[in-house]
């Protein structure tokens, strides 16, 4: 007898579990971050962000784990890592702490500069 609900790496199944979920939304939070490091909470808040995606009244066993398309999905992860990344006193940073001006970025497809973000992540 088969599992009520089931989560796999395959894409011919519902419950479609890959790595696509998670990793553009953990990569531009920790850009708009300034994080160097992922810290395991960074890992648990983006998983926890994953899924409250799905509503409550959207849960099922067919609909556990929202689709690789879903187009909150990685604004959703990256505010969840901004928010999780431990936060230093501005005295702290020092200045020579990267080349980024402040604020969020945005890269363009293809571009090598990065063009201002007019909303914020977090």
């Amino acid at each position: 007898m088969g599992g009520a609900v089931v989560a796999s790496g395959r894409s011919d199944y519902p419950n479609q579990i890959n790595n696509v979920l998670a990793f553009p939304g953990v990569f531009r939070g920790l850009l708009d971050a300034r994080s160097s490091d992922v810290t395991t909470e960074m890992l648990i808040s983006a998983a926890d962000a994953i899924a409250s995606v799905v509503g409550d009244e959207q849960l099922n066993p067919s609909y556990i784990i929202p689709s690789v398309f879903h187009p909150e999905m990685s604004e959703t992860v990256a505010k969840a890592i901004v928010s999780s990344v431990p936060k230093l006193a501005p005295s702290t940073v020092p200045p020579s702490a990267g080349p980024w001006p402040a604020g969020p970025l945005e890269w363009e497809v293809g571009g090598r500069e990065p063009a201002r973000r007019h909303t914020a992540c977090g």
